[in-house]
């Protein structure tokens, strides 16, 4: 169950926004601490949705400047104009004894600063002792704050809500209802969020299966640290749409990738994607390694088991079928020069070994460098050397270019006509080192080629489904498109 949060100038753009809301909600809440002048009886006769209202006050973190006793004449005039509910903090319920039969209570407990390192399912049973649905919010600053929440609810058993605020605790908001929470928040208006981390109500009702979430809904995902650049997401949805599963596939940000795999004790966690920073230690906590994944000591990928976690590698075969198919070119016999040390750079230089390839590494971390080339097989070049090594193919397996696409990774002379150069950074589409690829007479391949090969690899791990390519190219190309607003 979703609800719509409003936060508007005035009554009858409230209103609008419920109204707005209508098909994609199942209650609207309405936070007259943001809504300039509210009339009540307006906005409870006018909702096409039962009604929460909420008023926060400032030292709970809302916008309410008036005293308990003003909010709570506001919530008893809300309940009398016919709200089905009213949402009050903890310490204010005795505020609100007297109302009418048919409204009920939410006891908010929020905890603006941050979540808990153990948080007791009594706390539910705390709130609830106070006379009304217990709702327990916490701010996340990490993936795994927003499943502690979520455990703790699960854990009591009863009927309560609960999710972390946050960008950090925006999956949480996800999952809330597969994991218990009567219902979940988004707002009525993207543009218009009334807590950090809140998403609009459509984005959240595409995060959901196309039937909603169900108790066999499966819980797939991206993990990194940063997340918020990936495409993966976008892409796996539209193929888990297309494919038919009951699945929603989401975004975490985890702190510690061994603390995140810890919490994950419901079997409904099936599997993910894995992005820096995390992807030799992926490698490293699996129960189980595909044989690419020990021939690198990098994963990309982690899929549960009976046996616990799996790890498997979809980055390095994706680069190579990326040059060969791209570029016309077989691997076996050539030189390529992979420039990195982590993880994609790893899975790289082991694959195209694999496929017969004469593989250098380079980085600007000797230990880093050794240790890599230890791992893949790889012959080390040094930085400064580059210019005069020779290579058929340039794989730039570094985030240079992401964050300023001005930045070039390589001296310019590393570049030379004839030789394929392959950018693993998609976005953006064209980095430095692609443009200097054409003006120089290279064939340049764009990091997106690589992005979605892997990503019909991770499908089959996933699902088991033999998806459609021509699906995945299309739907990373458009969403690299959107993301550009091209």
């Amino acid at each position: 169950m979703i609800v719509a949060s409003v936060a508007a100038p005035d009554t009858p753009s409230a209103l609008e926004s419920a109204r707005a809301s209508a098909g994609l909600a199942s209650l609207v809440e309405y936070r007259l601490d943001r809504i300039g002048s509210p009339d009540l009886s307006a906005l409870v006769a006018g909702s096409p949705l039962p009604v929460i209202a909420a008023c926060p006050l400032e030292s709970e973190g809302g916008a309410f400047r008036g005293s308990r006793e003003e909010r709570a004449a506001l919530l008893r005039a809300a309940a009398r104009a016919g709200a089905r509910y009213v949402d009050v903090d903890h310490r204010a319920a005795a505020d609100l004894r007297d109302l009418p039969p048919e409204t009920r209570r939410v006891i908010s407990s929020h905890d603006s600063d941050g979540t808990p390192e153990r948080i007791s399912p009594l706390v539910f049973e705390s709130l609830a002792a106070a006379g009304g649905l217990p709702k327990l919010v916490t701010t996340a600053r990490c993936a795994e704050d927003g499943l502690r929440v979520l455990r703790a609810l699960r854990e009591w058993g009863g009927k309560g809500i609960a999710f972390a605020m946050g960008e950090e605790g925006a999956a949480s908001r996800v999952l809330a209802p597969l994991f218990g929470s009567v219902w979940t928040y988004a707002a009525a208006r993207e543009e218009a969020p009334t807590a950090p981390g809140q998403a609009g109500v459509a984005a959240l009702r595409a995060s959901f299966p196309p039937g909603g979430p169900s108790p066999k809904t499966l819980v797939l995902g991206v993990l990194g640290r940063p997340i918020g650049h990936s495409l993966s997401p976008a892409v796996h949805r539209a193929a888990l749409r297309a494919e038919g599963f009951d699945a929603v596939y989401l975004p975490f940000s985890p702190s510690r990738l061994g603390e995140f795999l810890s919490l994950l004790d419901d079997h409904r966690f099936a599997g993910f994607s894995v992005t820096a920073p995390f992807k030799l230690d992926a490698a490293r906590l699996a129960k189980r390694r595909s044989p690419a994944v020990e021939a690198c000591g990098s994963a990309n990928t982690l899929v549960r088991s009976a046996e616990g976690w799996e790890a498997h590698d979809t980055d390095g075969e994706a680069a190579a079928e990326a040059i060969v198919e791209e570029a016309g070119r077989s691997l076996s016999g050539a030189t390529v020069l992979v420039l990195g040390s982590g993880g994609a750079a790893r899975a790289v230089a082991s694959a195209c070994r694999a496929r017969g390839a004469r593989v250098l590494l380079s980085g600007r971390s000797p230990d880093r460098v050794a240790a890599a080339c230890a791992a893949a097989g790889a012959g080390p070049v040094v930085w400064g050397d580059l210019a005069s090594t020779p290579h058929d193919v340039l794989v730039q397996a570094t985030p240079v270019g992401t964050r300023d696409p001005s930045a070039l990774a390589v001296p310019p002379e590393v570049v030379r006509p004839g030789t394929v150069v392959l950018d693993v950074v998609y976005d953006p589409p064209e980095t430095a080192l692609l443009r200097l690829a054409r003006e120089r007479g290279a064939i340049g391949i764009g990091g997106i080629e690589m992005f979605w090969r892997q990503a019909v690899a991770q499908f089959r791990h996933f699902t088991g489904a033999d998806p459609s390519r021509d699906l995945f190219r299309a739907a990373a190309h458009a969403a690299l498109r959107r993301r550009e607003g091209t």
